[in-house]
């Protein structure tokens, strides 16, 4: 994993990136603009801390993998389950890829996508299966297709461009970190039955999911009751003199 960061890295190194200034950009962004930017505008601010907040569970899929592969005595089993994880990650890759969903639609996209993955987990807490398991947490992967290619359009669109890297660097670090809290929560949980591991991790992304969807509900709501509110203003009658 090292060998192939490194060189991944090199790779990135030698692109031919062009170097292009935003329009009316007068010259580097201070360190604390990306965040003001996310803060100001709270569809973005939705998007990036549900994506942070709703990695929790995700995170925690490689721990709850080893653990249901040492109950059942296979240790193996666990390589073959993040193995489906990453296979489903890749074809929901490939299908956003080929159909994509309107811009408008991307935040949207994120919060479905994110019970999606947290769904099929749930039926870790309920067999006893490891075949089972493993076509589930494939399904699983799946979503993050989706939830990965909706997330960068939503933080793509939503971003001023002359910030969108340090937005992308802000939500990127919040998922990191979040996964990690995940893995360790997890870990810390490892004496707890693993049907209720499993329940803990796939109701993570669930429940933040629907909340996500609930407050970008509730901020398209606004909107359109600011316009109405100013439809419905009497305008004021002209004198004639």
């Amino acid at each position: 994993m090292a060998g192939l960061s490194a060189a991944g890295a090199v790779l990135a190194a030698v692109l031919p990136v062009r170097q292009e200034r935003a329009a009316g950009a007068t010259g580097r962004p201070s360190l604390t603009a990306g965040a003001r930017a996310v803060v100001a505008n709270k569809t973005l601010a939705t998007v990036i801390l549900a994506s942070a907040v709703g990695q929790l569970g995700p995170g925690a899929v490689p721990v709850v993998a080893a653990l249901a592969a040492k109950a059942h005595h296979h240790a193996s089993a666990s390589g073959f389950m993040l193995t489906a994880v990453a296979v489903g990650g890749l074809l929901g890759s490939l299908l956003w890829t080929a159909r994509p969903a309107p811009t408008p639609r991307a935040p949207a996209v994120v919060m479905l996508a994110m019970c999606g993955t947290g769904l099929p987990v749930l039926v870790g807490a309920i067999t006893t299966s490891l075949p089972v398991l493993t076509v589930a947490l494939a399904l699983s992967g799946f979503f993050l297709g989706p939830l990965v290619g909706a997330l960068f359009t939503a933080r793509n669109a939503l971003s001023p461009e002359e910030v969108r890297a340090q937005v992308f660097t802000i939500g990127a670090g919040l998922k990191i970190t979040a996964a990690a809290a995940g893995t360790a929560t997890i870990g810390l949980l490892a004496a707890v039955p693993l049907a209720v591991q499993f329940l803990i991790v796939g109701l993570n992304p669930i429940a933040t999911g629907l909340i996500g969807l609930t407050v970008l509900r509730t901020l398209a709501k606004r909107p359109a009751r600011a316009r109405a509110g100013a439809e419905a203003e009497p305008h004021p009658r002209s004198v004639v003199r």
